[in-house]
């Protein structure tokens, strides 16, 4: 596995994340802690996308090294 898939991977899962709580918050299944959920949920897709830019620029210096 390359970087540049495990970034696509890593924004994929951020971007799932973010839907299901999207979805979730039309539904309103989460009444009692909905704040926590939101603060948690807003949390680990910050943190999913910074990953995923990270194993981004990883791949763009591996790229850039193949040239030599």
């Amino acid at each position: 596995m390359d970087y540049k898939e495990l970034s696509r991977w890593f924004w994929d899962i951020a971007k799932y994340i973010l839907t299901a709580i999207i979805i979730s918050t039309f539904l309103g299944s989460f009444q009692d802690n909905t704040a926590m959920l939101y603060i948690l949920s807003f949390t680990t897709v910050g943190a999913l996308i910074a990953a995923a830019i990270f194993f981004n620029k990883l791949s763009n210096k591996k790229q850039l090294w193949k040239q030599f």
